[in-house]
């Protein structure tokens, strides 16, 4: 049995042909699965709840501890969203650019 949703049939001189979805017929589906998953997301923090917690970390990376000020920030998940994580206080860590770029959703 074949998987839901990944394969169109196409008539063929009267014979049903499985043809791969291409990616341009998936795309609304996925768009639709990204909305579904955001919507889930549950919490949220201020602009004043991230000054907080830069003044927890000391102005310092969580992983690298350099100084956020010279190399920016990024507002970090600890759990990833994409993996249950919250969009809550709890959940959220200042990370440098190349350090949150380099975790990507581990």
């Amino acid at each position: 049995m074949l998987p839901a949703g990944r394969f169109r049939v196409r008539l063929r001189g009267g014979k049903p042909v499985l043809r791969p979805r291409c990616r341009g017929c998936e795309k609304p589906e996925r768009a639709a699965a990204a909305h579904k998953r955001r919507t889930k997301t549950r919490g949220s923090f201020t602009a004043k709840d991230v000054q907080r917690l830069a003044f927890s970390q000391a102005g310092l990376c969580k992983r690298c501890h350099r100084n956020l000020a010279i190399t920016g920030y990024h507002v970090d998940h600890i759990v990833p969203i994409a993996r249950g994580g919250m969009n809550v206080v709890g959940n959220i860590q200042l990370l440098c650019p190349s350090c949150n770029l380099r975790k990507g959703s581990k």
